[in-house]
């Protein structure tokens, strides 16, 4: 019997249907590593990873190339310079030459033979020239991937941004303006809460188990912290939103049993309990134990077989994810308070999930750690809580 979910991601809401299908497995052995074009389309080109066998769509030039050459795999420039005809072990990857600047070559499965990809205009009409066509029907059958670049994620940073002051405009309030120094503080902790995360989202199980939270073990236990340690000193009053979006937006697969996912249980069972600890080394002693029960939890997990998943477009992420933070009250109260007049946000992609984090800053001229003590007529040189002036700077 097929059953079918569809599935709605809200905020926070940890609760995903992996990306794995099996029934068409003889179709994607036989494709992996071949470029294909869309015949019934207008051609638009995909490449199949010989790696995790699936679909990547190459899109323009620019993008192709991006895209090939970060499924890449490094390889001497001896390796590749001293064969003509490719073993079969490399057969439709790219291989990137590590002493040659990353020069990138495909290695065509159907002679096992190298192509130069060049700049991006030739690695396209290269991949043009040998791609195979294919139905839509059978390009279904082909799980589907999306591999975001840096550019993509920082312009979906600089969207939620824009989105963010929207909010704030609209509740009489000045826009916060961007600031480049804070937004990598906020991407360094989203790109550690992926790495956390690999574990706890595996394809092809029914429940995943994602983690988020705002302390920190690799850098700072707060957004405070974390800030002054890649020497930002120069805030008042500090603040963070992080939010987990799964870009999946319905999944089918094929089964005869019925499924329960407890993943909304169990997270918010770790938030209650997270939030009882009030030591800072309590709490991240707490949160890697969950991390390993969790992973426990995810290998007992059933498998399931994917027929096929549809994705939220980009815009419709960055959406849930502010409309999330809006419907929550105290990342409302961090967007909407007055103070801060400077942010950066930061994101990281695990899997099928969006790790979303902004931090805010009251930015100032003085007061702050090694900074200038604020002075006013006929008042003492003044620190913020619990700095000190002491030779007219602030320090604890």
């Amino acid at each position: 019997m097929k059953k079918y979910f569809k599935l709605f991601f809200a905020i926070f809401l940890l609760l995903l249907l992996p990306k794995y299908f099996v029934k068409a497995d003889s179709l994607v052995n036989r494709l992996a590593g071949r470029i294909l074009l869309q015949v019934e389309q207008n051609g638009e080109a995909w490449y199949v990873n010989p790696d995790d066998h699936k679909r990547y769509f190459l899109g323009r030039p620019s993008d192709a190339f991006t895209i090939m050459k970060n499924l890449g795999l490094g390889a001497t420039h001896k390796f590749i310079s001293n064969h003509t005809i490719y073993p079969q072990r490399v057969s439709g990857k790219i291989l990137l030459d590590v002493e040659q600047n990353g020069e990138a070559y495909y290695i065509y499965p159907k002679n096992k033979k190298a192509y130069y990809l060049g700049r991006p205009s030739d690695a396209f009409n290269i991949m043009r020239n040998i791609g195979l066509g294919i139905t839509d029907n059978n390009l279904e059958k082909i799980p589907l991937e999306r591999l975001n670049t840096p550019s993509s994620l920082e312009k979906m940073e600089m969207d939620i941004h824009n989105l963010v002051n929207e909010q704030r405009m609209t509740n009489g309030l000045n826009a916060l303006i961007w600031n480049n120094d804070v937004a990598k503080v906020a991407r360094e902790h989203s790109k550690n809460l992926s790495e956390e995360n690999v574990d706890l989202t595996h394809d092809n199980v029914i429940c995943n188990y994602p983690i988020i939270h705002h302390e920190g073990y690799n850098f700072g236990l707060h957004q405070n912290n974390r800030l002054q340690n890649r020497g930002i000193y120069y805030f008042g009053a500090s603040g963070e939103n992080i939010a987990l979006i799964s870009e999946v937006e319905t999944i089918k697969y094929y089964s005869n049993s019925n499924y329960n996912c407890d993943s909304d249980i169990v997270e918010q069972n770790f938030k209650n309990r997270l939030e009882a600890l009030k030591n800072g080394q309590e709490k991240i002693n707490f949160i890697k134990k969950e991390v390993e029960a969790r992973i426990k939890m995810l290998k007992k997990q059933p498998k399931i077989n994917i027929k096929g998943k549809t994705f939220f477009d980009k815009n419709e992420v960055e959406k849930r994810a502010v409309d999330g933070w809006m419907n929550s009250p105290g990342h409302r109260a961090n967007i909407l308070n007055r103070n801060f007049n400077e942010a950066g946000i930061g994101i990281a992609k695990v899997n099928s999930y969006f790790i979303i984090t902004q931090v805010f800053i009251k930015k100032v001229n003085c007061g702050y750690e090694k900074g200038p003590c604020c002075e006013k007529q006929g008042y003492y040189p003044s620190c913020y809580t619990p700095l000190n002036c002491i030779s007219k700077i602030c320090q604890e």
